[in-house]
């Protein structure tokens, strides 16, 4: 192959590269971003985090969760969220425009109503996944903040069957015990109506389209110095 045509194959990877990354993000709510439609995970650009679907663990439990979590497991180097993570949620979710609302500690904040402000029920199903099985309702537990990991709360997006828009956004921080929320699982009596917990962790590092592009450029550079050399 000579020079040239390296070079065109080169440039062409480049642009291939660029045109991927320039295309990426299928969903965007607030300042969360689902970036490929297989991608398991969904980024948070607000608070630098990087939430598991939701759909992704709602057939375990919360045993069958905490051993997944562990060094080796499936899910090792996510955490399962608290009332101050889902917080951090909500505010991504609105992209951080709606204050205070729903980020105290109380037992149930209703954090909107009756606007399509965090974007179709459809649209959020499928960048976190339905964690509930319905077209109307979606659901994600997390733990509560009595620090003894024996409560959890959750998150709730409803929407009317006649409107597309979600109509409310709730926030319950101590709804009930573990085990009833295990009942929610795939061996629980809810298993038709599976919710899964919230699992969160800091955001990883990927290439930026700029570092792409210095590293395309470094080669083509590298395989210029190499073909003067053999001319």
């Amino acid at each position: 192959m000579n020079f040239k045509g390296l070079i065109r194959i080169l440039v062409a990877v480049f642009i291939f590269g660029s045109s991927f990354y320039a295309n990426a993000g299928i969903i965007t709510i607030g300042s969360l971003t689902l970036d490929q439609a297989n991608d398991t995970y969904v980024k948070d650009s607000l608070n630098g985090l990087e939430w598991l679907r939701w759909d992704e663990v709602n057939t375990l439990n919360y045993s069958q969760l905490t051993t997944q979590l562990e060094s080796g497991g499936t899910y090792d180097g996510w955490r399962i969220a608290r009332n101050a993570d889902a917080n951090l949620f909500v505010d991504a979710l609105f992209n951080g425009w709606h204050g205070d609302t729903c980020n105290s500690t109380s037992i149930l904040e209703i954090c909107w109503e009756n606007s399509p402000s965090s974007g179709p029920i459809s649209d959020f199903s499928m960048m976190m996944g339905n964690g509930y099985g319905t077209d109307t309702w979606n659901y994600a537990w997390f733990l509560s903040d009595n620090n003894l990991a024996t409560e959890v709360g959750y998150i709730e997006l409803y929407s009317s069957a006649n409107d597309d828009a979600p109509t409310r956004v709730r926030k319950n921080n101590e709804w009930s015990t573990i085990s009833n929320s295990d009942a929610f699982s795939a061996t629980g009596s809810n298993a038709a109506n599976s919710i899964g917990f919230m699992l969160v962790r800091e955001a990883q590092d990927v290439p930026e389209p700029s570092t792409l592009a210095i590293f395309a450029l470094g080669m083509i550079g590298l395989a210029s110095r190499r073909f003067k050399k053999q001319s």
